[in-house]
């Protein structure tokens, strides 16, 4: 039982978050190798938000201050890096945002359906 576990934990979940974001990210589109670095790291960021709870609160500030420089970026008129980074700081913080949603119904706010 415990082999299960660690094999879902370890091999599966991620194959199956890269899965995802890479589908949302790109569709059904396989062109270039360099594709796989955003949903790389957006996985990660998943497992490591979800694995240590700790480190959403340090998550969540990064979210948001790389949506300030996103807004920075856009001032500058460096259109192509901002779009990039801005893209990067939403799906990071839906996903930290995703990762309270446990706790919320947990304490109450919201209730099941």
């Amino acid at each position: 039982m415990k082999v299960m576990r660690l094999l879902i934990k370890f091999l599966i979940l991620p194959l199956i978050l890269m899965s995802f974001f890479n589908f949302l990210e790109y569709g059904f589109e396989w062109n270039r190798p360099d594709q796989f670095i955003y949903p790389i790291v957006l996985t990660l960021v998943t497992l490591i938000i979800f694995f240590v709870s700790k480190l959403r609160k340090l998550f969540l500030s990064l979210s948001l201050s790389i949506l300030f420089l996103m807004i920075f970026l856009y001032l500058l008129n460096e259109l192509n890096l901002a779009n990039i980074i801005g893209s990067f700081g939403f799906a990071l913080l839906l996903i930290v945002i995703s990762s309270y949603i446990p706790q919320i119904i947990k304490e109450g706010f919201v209730e099941k359906f």
